[in-house]
């Protein structure tokens, strides 16, 4: 009666027959334990912008992508790649955001892209030197 995610209540004032393992719920219309969705009842202990994912009896928090945080298992924390050497062009500026960064070419010199190789512009032949 109560399925794999539960044992059966002998207690005689209790209010459901069965006793749910812990992370699932009882269904009076299923007559049976099933998951609770710890996500949609806003029960797990994920930290913006980590991600709540439900899973079978449980759940598991995630950063919004694989590259540019850090994970303690709760919480996710913005890596500073600026930190680190030759990210960028040596030409380039490095410019942090939270889950990345980019690059942009410095004064003189010009390169496409978000992480773009810088190349020196001829002012003189492009006629922007004055």
């Amino acid at each position: 009666m109560c399925g794999p995610n539960g044992y059966c209540n002998r207690e005689p004032a209790a209010l459901y027959p069965c006793v749910c393992f812990s992370g699932y719920q009882w269904n009076d219309s299923s007559s049976y334990c099933e998951d609770a969705d710890e996500c949609l009842l806003d029960s797990h202990h994920c930290l913006p912008p980590a991600r709540c994912i439900n899973t079978p009896g449980s759940y598991r928090c995630e950063c919004p992508s694989l590259v540019g945080w850090s994970f303690d298992g709760r919480s996710c924390n913005d890596t500073d790649e600026c930190q680190y050497p030759n990210v960028c062009d040596p030409q380039a500026t490095c410019v942090n955001f939270l889950g990345g960064f980019n690059c942009s070419c410095n004064l003189g010199w010009r390169g496409q892209g978000a992480h773009p190789i810088c190349s020196d512009i001829n002012e003189c032949a492009e006629g922007t030197d004055r």
